[in-house]
């Protein structure tokens, strides 16, 4: 009788916790921006001052999210790497901890596939002055289909929330024959593109994952070549596209690029390494670009990876920021630059940037050559995430380790339940997230050896590719001892570019996981 009541207390916090998330998603709004809401009732417009009360709570209690996510994103922001597309809660909206501190004021404006015009909004951001919205000072909500019911996004505030059926149908969104299928991990397409724009770089940093310099060869796509390709991934409602390199600024067409996917409703994210960036770019890239993202490693005067970019990445970070731009930065974590990792999140701090993304260094292109004396200790390995926590703290700015570091967080056995709630999810290429490199060809992910179909056969590679198995196959094919651990659904096993250069096997366990280490050693 007693776990009877336990299970129906459980459960009723359960609904209880959806029922907040659905009623901010409902409500969602900024100064100027009215909420997504389309069939909204007088009650619900208006709400009791109790139910505000919850909605505010909720919002408080997200803010303690802990960092990571992409998205990205990036993430955006919420645990290692985007969500897992599947499974979804019941009643579950998964909102980007950006939103946590925006005010709802009970407006609404129409839900559509396609662009949807709303007045100018600023973004709040702290420190640092206030930011317009980005590409023509307009918002722009975004909707698809999927199984489990749709994904629905906006540019300002940042958002890429996953519905389930109902509260699709609460927005507005119409029934889809997709809702009759079967759920599956894979989502119906990409969210998110990583578009490598050319090989060719101004610098030759010894952990460059494209092996890229000023003298790589020339045979990138054209400006009419990509604009193909960003017509394939809007056919296929992509959200996002992260445009790199080797260094994208060093193509003359970067800016005609990110302008082609804003007409084609789809997000431009650049990553640069700051060294060519001056006030003009700055000023146009700010409309363009949903952020911006400059690589910097350490902090002068440390000089890591054989570069010294760090004072003009700085310098571009803080143009950037001046001209309006959502500003990041990225930091490659290897063995040298691990102490230095601290200082850059403090700088970024206090110069306005939004997050601080670390990302794991991966053996592929001329970071293969020295990656074996460049990699993560053991003890580093398991210091990463107590680390990003303590510097998100001390800082009070997110910081976000990349999905191939989620082994790094399993080591610490947390909570494997209170992981999916807070959407800590490993590896996710090929299942929401596509590679496609500088001749058009696409992987499951862009540190993963390119395949030879074009992303202009997306429509129909999307599903039956072969080269997507290794990431598709993996929790269902999954080896000892990532078979029977609790966290193989939130882990995914790691990175498979690391485990393709260790073990010459992509479908193989991430070597460097501390459980993984573990079980060898016992073998």
């Amino acid at each position: 009788m007693g776990r009877r009541h336990g299970r129906g207390a459980r459960g009723a916090r359960r609904a209880r916790r959806g029922d907040q998330r659905r009623a901010r998603l409902r409500a969602l709004s900024v100064p100027r921006l009215e909420a997504l809401s389309l069939k909204r009732t007088p009650t619900d417009a208006k709400g009791s001052p109790g139910e505000r009360r919850d909605e505010d709570a909720g919002r408080r209690a997200a803010a303690g999210t802990p960092p990571g996510h992409r998205h990205r994103r990036t993430r955006r922001r919420r645990g290692v790497g985007p969500a897992a597309p599947w499974p979804h809660p019941q009643a579950e909206a998964r909102l980007q901890p950006e939103l946590v501190e925006r005010r709802h004021d009970g407006g609404r404006v129409p839900l559509e596939p396609g662009r949807v015009g709303c007045g100018p909004v600023v973004h709040r951001r702290r420190p640092g002055p206030p930011v317009q919205a980005t590409h023509e000072g307009r918002v722009t909500p975004r909707w698809r289909h999927e199984r489990f019911g749709a994904i629905v996004a906006l540019d300002e505030p940042p958002l890429l929330a996953h519905v389930d059926q109902e509260l699709a149908q609460d927005l507005g969104i119409p029934p889809s024959p997709l809702w009759k299928e079967p759920p599956r991990e894979a989502l119906e397409a990409p969210e998110e593109a990583h578009l490598t724009l050319t090989r060719r770089c101004n610098l030759t940093c010894t952990h460059c994952y494209q092996d890229s310099s000023p003298r790589t060869a020339d045979d990138d796509l054209t400006l009419a070549e990509w604009l193909l390709r960003l017509d394939a991934l809007a056919r296929a409602r992509v959200f996002h596209v992260a445009i790199g390199g080797g260094e994208a600024l060093t193509r003359p067409d970067l800016l005609d690029i990110a302008a082609a996917a804003r007409e084609r409703d789809i997000t431009p994210n650049l990553t640069t390494n700051g060294t060519l960036v001056t006030e003009e770019f700055a000023r146009r890239a700010a409309a363009l670009f949903g952020q911006i993202n400059v690589s910097i490693d350490a902090l002068p005067p440390v000089r890591v990876f054989g570069t010294d970019k760090a004072t003009a990445g700085m310098r571009a970070a803080s143009i950037l920021v001046r001209a309006g731009a959502r500003v990041g930065v990225n930091v490659v974590v290897a063995r040298q630059n691990f102490d230095a990792i601290a200082p850059v999140v403090a700088w970024a701090a206090a110069t306005g940037l939004v997050e601080v993304e670390l990302l794991r260094l991966k053996p592929t292109g001329r970071a293969r050559v020295r990656y074996l004396e460049e990699r993560l200790t053991r003890a580093q390995r398991e210091r990463l995430f107590p680390l990003a926590l303590e510097l998100a703290s001390r800082h009070g700015i997110p910081v976000k380790l990349d999905c191939s570091a989620a082994p790094f967080i399993a080591c610490h056995a947390p909570d494997a339940e209170r992981l999916e709630r807070f959407e800590v999810a490993g590896c996710i290429g090929s299942l929401s997230l596509l590679g496609v490199d500088e001749r058009g060809r696409t992987s499951g992910c862009s540190f993963y050896p390119a395949s030879t179909d074009d992303v202009l056969d997306l429509a129909r590679g999307w599903d039956g590719s072969p080269a997507y198995a290794p990431f598709r196959d993996y929790v269902r094919t999954a080896e000892e001892p990532c078979r029977s651990c609790p966290y193989l659904r939130s882990c995914r096993g790691g990175c498979r570019a690391v485990a393709l250069f260790l073990t010459g096997r992509g479908e193989a366990p991430d070597p460097e996981c501390p459980r993984v280490e573990d079980h060898c050693a016992r073998a």
